[in-house]
C-alpha cells in the first residue's frame, strides 16, 4: 500500500469519528463536511489501489465525490445547481480522454 493511500485512509477514519463524535458541539453543517471529507480520502485510497478497468469506474466515483464535498462546503447541498451538472460534464470529458491510459 502507497504512503498516500494509508494518510488518506488515517485522515478518513479520523474524519468519520469526528464527525459522529463531535458533530452536536461544531457548527451546523459539520457533520456532513466531515464525512463528505471522509468518503473523498476513503476513495482516493481505494483509487491508488485498483488497476485496470476497475479504475475508471473507482476515478468516477472519486470524482463525484469531490463533487459532493465541493457541494457541501460551498454550494446549496439540497438543490441541483449547475455546479453539479459541470462537475458531471467535466467527469465524462476526463474519462473520455483518459480511457487509452486506463487501458479499456
Amino acid at each position: 500500500m502507497k504512503i498516500n493511500a494509508k494518510i488518506s485512509l488515517l485522515l478518513g477514519t479520523v474524519s468519520i469519528i469526528l464527525a459522529y463524535q463531535l458533530h452536536p458541539v461544531f457548527y451546523k453543517g459539520f457533520f456532513y463536511h466531515s464525512t463528505a471529507f471522509a468518503f473523498c480520502c476513503f476513495l482516493y485510497s481505494l483509487y491508488q489501489q485498483v488497476r485496470g478497468e476497475w479504475s475508471l469506474v473507482v476515478f468516477s466515483i472519486y470524482a463525484l465525490s469531490i463533487n459532493n464535498l465541493i457541494d457541501e462546503i460551498f454550494f446549496d447541498p439540497k438543490e441541483m445547481d449547475w455546479n453539479e451538472w459541470i462537475s458531471f460534464a467535466l467527469i465524462i470529458l476526463i474519462v473520455l480522454q483518459k480511457k487509452n491510459k486506463w487501458k479499456i
